[in-house]
């Protein structure tokens, strides 16, 4: 601009759809410079909202696949899944579990929560950038007594959030439980 004119000009801010990205209110200011007054500046306050969004991730269940027993430390099978907050705000997440014959019942345990298990279903609360391993323990309900196989038990976890409009996502598994007495 030459000395006394004045212009109007438009600034986008497009902050990338990360989860760095926080939600919420963020303060800026634009700064104004002239090469030909080197010290002088001119600053102006301004103030983005940004809107959340959601999006995570579920791993795989770890081991996909146990056996349990009729001895107490085999009793129920333990595996886990790793639940990752890729959205840029807090989240919660439910997760359950079911299986094909209704045959298994399901605890969660959240680490650092010592010893402590929820049942039938838990809710995860993530911060963004953030993700947790959730160990669950399956319980089949009914033992057979003799038998010439393992009972196979199909697994499904879900994960849905509670929060915006995301599709929840599965998992699968397959826990086999043994007869006491056996074809041996």
């Amino acid at each position: 601009l030459n000395e006394g004119e004045r212009a109007v000009i438009t600034i986008a801010v497009t902050p990338p759809r990360t989860p760095a990205s926080r939600a919420g209110a963020h303060h800026f200011a634009v700064v104004i410079t002239s090469p030909n007054h080197a010290g002088r500046a001119t600053r102006l306050g301004a103030t983005v909202t940004l809107n959340p969004f959601f999006d995570f991730a579920m791993g795989d269940l770890s081991p996909r696949q146990n056996t349990t027993g009729w001895r107490k430390p085999v009793r129920t099978a333990v595996t886990s899944i790793r639940l990752t907050n890729k959205g840029n705000a807090g989240a919660v997440y439910r997760v359950d579990g079911e299986d094909d014959q209704h045959g298994c019942s399901f605890e969660y345990q959240l680490p650092g929560q010592g010893s402590s298990r929820s049942a039938r279903q838990a809710e995860v609360h993530l911060l963004p950038e953030t993700e947790t391993d959730l160990s669950i323990f399956v319980t089949p309900r009914k033992r057979r007594l003799v038998g010439f196989r393992k009972h196979n038990y199909s697994l499904t976890i879900t994960s849905m959030p509670l929060s915006g409009q995301i599709i929840p996502r599965s998992v699968w598994g397959q826990l086999q439980a043994a007869p006491r007495i056996g074809p041996w």
